[in-house]
């Protein structure tokens, strides 16, 4: 068997499917009267006798890092079946990362190192506002609660024990 074949080269086979299709069926008769209909535009190659088939074959096939998909193999079964040509069309069903990443590589590259940067300036922004506060506060920095008003002086002044501590 031909699967038998690829094995021995040392190629894994991921899948292996077997569909029927069906041509579509012409009798004698009416394979003649179309050809002489249609003989004028099959000689001036405007027309060809041909019939397309659409066959899907995988509907979930995952392909991983360790076996990649390289090659297709397709077997006919019916050795009277002539193809003059032959299209396989893969159609990927890539997640929105993962489209992004593959098709837009340079600006998907730019705008996540740029996002990383952005995130790492916020973070040491706010880290160094912290830190300054909380250092200020630690070294003996004017509080709310000892800030008192003076009407006398019409402004603020600290309150201090020497201060607050005599009569008046």
């Amino acid at each position: 068997e031909k699967m038998g074949e690829w094995e021995q080269e040392g190629v894994v086979v991921l899948s292996s499917i077997a569909r029927p299709a069906v041509l579509q069926y012409k009798s004698f008769i009416l394979r003649a009267l179309q050809a002489v209909a249609y003989s004028p535009f099959y000689l001036l190659s405007f027309s060809s006798e041909s019939q397309n088939l659409y066959i899907p074959l995988f509907d979930h096939l995952v392909a991983s890092r360790s076996h990649p998909i390289s090659r297709f193999v397709v077997t006919i079964s019916d050795p009277k079946l002539e193809i003059y040509s032959f299209n396989l069309q893969v159609h990927a069903r890539l997640g929105w990362i993962t489209y992004l990443l593959h098709h837009w590589f340079i600006s998907s590259t730019l705008f996540s190192v740029t996002a990383i940067i952005a995130m790492e300036w916020f973070f040491i922004v706010v880290t160094a506002v912290v830190g300054y506060f909380l250092l200020r506060s630690r070294e003996g920095g004017a509080s709310v609660d000892a800030l008192t008003l003076s009407p006398s002086s019409g402004g603020v002044e600290r309150d201090t024990p020497s201060s607050s501590g005599g009569g008046g």
